[in-house]
């Protein structure tokens, strides 16, 4: 449903609208039909809604109907399998998101995905447009794994002190800027030579903790051998961008509060600051189709409710108020 959104309700009713509500219809149908035994009563008024003045396939009451039974035919092992990396790489992109405390409403530039097998990209590029709208990033692009994360090494004093005496913080030195090969050698087990002045020190497994380290200017995070990492860098387009989104959430809020129709046309009037007005004006038309918008003008003018927020750390005042009523038939 969530998903589907966009697809309910823009303007024409064309054939990707058409398939919308009809998958949706037959989704619906045949869940009270399956709930019917448990729920009586709330499957009998929503296949009611469904079946609407009569449909010559349908019975007259849902529990006169036959219990649905699965097609297997209809199972796609495939897409089932894409659609679990792709549920996969989404989880490790919130997590990104939180580690580097960016909005989900900021949007991003790129994600970096590693570790999916060459045999099953195809499947998950197809539904690419998902995971980018889930992660609120632009653009998804392939990695190896070594583009995103490094090995890192960190000295444990309380195992080299007693070999290394007073060159233990040169060791441990050492050991923090050792190359990634000579860190990667140490992950497998082997021994590795440092150079402390004049001399060598050897450095065995036991005397580091092997950590990861993410790519500069990415947040970065890996389950098993999946690997999503987040371009964290903001241009002056995103950082509007995500006052825009903030400004479309602060508004639907507002149109809930008020009691509107999720149809109702309405007018928006909003007060704020010179940043926060530039991102309103480049993305204006934006803001107002996804709030159902008729005008959004900048002043001081009240509406039916009016309200200050925090946008982002920017001041404004927004007012809204119905100008038409919307048919939600």
């Amino acid at each position: 449903m969530r998903l589907s959104r966009a697809r309910f309700w823009k303007g024409e009713m064309d054939e990707d609208k058409k398939a919308a509500y009809s998958t949706l219809r037959e989704v619906l149908l045949a869940t009270t039909m399956a709930m019917a035994p448990v729920a009586p009563f709330l499957s009998e008024a929503i296949y009611g809604r469904l079946r609407g003045g009569g449909d010559g396939d349908l019975p007259s009451s849902v529990h006169l109907c036959a219990f649905p039974e699965s097609d297997t035919s209809a199972i796609d092992r495939k897409l089932e399998s894409s659609m679990d990396i792709a549920r996969s790489v989404v989880v490790l992109g919130r997590a990104a998101r939180n580690v580097s405390n960016i909005k989900i409403r900021q949007p991003l530039a790129r994600l970096l995905v590693a570790g999916v097998a060459e045999a099953d990209r195809a499947g998950v590029t197809a539904l690419g447009e998902l995971i980018l709208a889930e992660l609120n990033v632009k653009e998804m692009e392939w990695a190896a794994a070594e583009e995103l994360t490094r090995l890192t090494a960190s000295p444990i004093f309380p195992a080299l002190g007693p070999k290394h005496g007073k060159n233990v913080n040169q060791v441990a030195e050492a050991i923090r800027s050792m190359p990634a090969d000579d860190v990667a050698r140490l992950s497998a087990g082997e021994n590795v030579s440092v150079s402390v002045g004049d001399d060598a020190a050897v450095v065995e497994p036991g005397d580091v903790e092997i950590g990861t380290k993410g790519r500069e200017g990415f947040a970065v995070q890996s389950d098993g051998g999946l690997s999503a990492a987040l371009d964290t860098t903001l241009t002056d387009e995103l950082v509007d961008e995500g006052f825009a989104r903030e400004m479309i959430n602060k508004i639907q809020f507002m149109r809930k509060e008020a009691g509107f129709d999720v149809t109702d046309r309405i007018n928006v009037t909003y007060e704020a600051g010179d940043r926060l007005k530039v991102a309103m004006e480049r993305f204006v038309s934006r803001v107002a189709a996804e709030t159902l918008a008729v005008s959004i003008t900048e002043g001081a003018e009240a509406g039916e409710l009016e309200r200050e927020w925090d946008v982002n750390g920017e001041w404004a005042r927004i007012a809204v108020e119905r100008v038409e009523r919307g048919s939600s038939g």
